[in-house]
């Protein structure tokens, strides 16, 4: 967490990747915080679940 930066960072060097409960729970404290949530996923991710696309245009993901 960076609030300098105003940013709360994860990264996650998996092949495919799901709104799982952790992400999900790093982005209600990054929006109570008013923090942007940076997820970083590798370039050749493979899969990228509906929900977690879904909330990556509609909240504070980057």
């Amino acid at each position: 967490m960076d609030f300098f930066a105003g940013t709360l960072s994860e990264v996650k060097n998996v092949n495919s990747l799901s709104f799982t409960r952790q992400l999900h729970d790093m982005q209600a404290i990054a929006d109570a915080q008013g923090l942007r949530f940076d997820l970083y996923v590798r370039k050749d991710a493979e899969y990228l679940s509906g929900q977690l696309l879904k909330a990556e245009k509609t909240s504070n993901f980057n």
